[in-house]
C-alpha cells in the first residue's frame, strides 16, 4: 500500500539541517521549491537569504549546529502541492557525514529568525518529524552539492511526505 504520510495543518514549514562535529564542520545547505513554482535555491552556494515571499534561509553556519529554511505556506493556493528539494555538502571537514533533517510545522502566528532558527510567535506547533541522512560530498565545491531528499506538502489534504535520496540513507 502507498504510504499515507503525516497528516497535519500547517501555515509554515521549518526545515532544519542538524549537524554535529561528529558528522563534520560547516554543512552548506541548499533548499529550493520545485513545484508548483520554482523559487530558486537558497543556501551558501546560492547567496540569497530570501526566495520571497515563499522561502527564507537562516544564513550560513560555518561551524556546527543548525541551518534552517522557512516555507510560508499561506502564500500558496489552497489546493497546491508544494515540493521542496533539500541538498547539502560539507564545506570544510567531513567526519562521519551523518546529519538529520528536522521538519516542524506551525499553524497561525508569525515567524521570525533568531540565529540559524525560525521561531513562531502566537501560533502553535502542529507537527515535528526528523529524518537521518548522510552527506558524503565534501570540501568546497558548490557543484558537488548532494541531494538529501524531497519534502512534499499537499495543502488540500494536509499531508507531508519525505522522499529520501536513497544514497543518503543510513543503514
Amino acid at each position: 500500500t502507498k504510504e499515507e504520510g503525516l497528516h497535519f495543518p500547517a501555515d509554515y514549514l521549518i526545515i532544519t539541517y542538524q549537524f554535529s562535529a561528529e558528522g563534520g564542520r560547516d554543512l552548506d545547505t541548499r533548499t529550493g521549491i520545485s513545484a508548483p513554482l520554482v523559487s530558486g535555491h537558497l543556501g551558501f552556494c546560492n547567496q540569497r537569504a530570501s526566495g520571497s515571499p515563499y522561502l527564507f534561509w537562516s544564513t550560513d553556519n560555518v561551524g556546527t549546529g543548525v541551518e534552517s529554511c522557512m516555507i510560508d505556506l499561506t502564500k500558496f493556493q489552497a489546493n497546491d502541492i508544494i515540493k521542496i528539494d533539500c541538498a547539502g555538502l560539507w564545506w570544510s571537514i567531513r567526519n562521519s557525514g551523518d546529519m538529520a533533517l528536522d521538519i516542524k510545522a506551525y499553524e497561525g502566528g508569525t515567524m521570525s529568525k533568531e540565529g540559524y532558527q525560525f521561531i513562531n510567535t502566537g501560533g502553535q506547533q502542529s507537527a515535528e518529524t526528523s529524518f537521518s541522512g548522510n552527506v558524503t560530498s565534501c570540501c568546497g565545491k558548490c557543484e558537488l552539492m548532494q541531494p538529501i531528499g524531497t519534502i512534499t506538502y499537499n495543502k488540500q489534504n494536509k499531508t507531508l511526505h519525505f522522499d529520501p535520496n536513497i544514497s543518503n540513507q543510513q543503514p
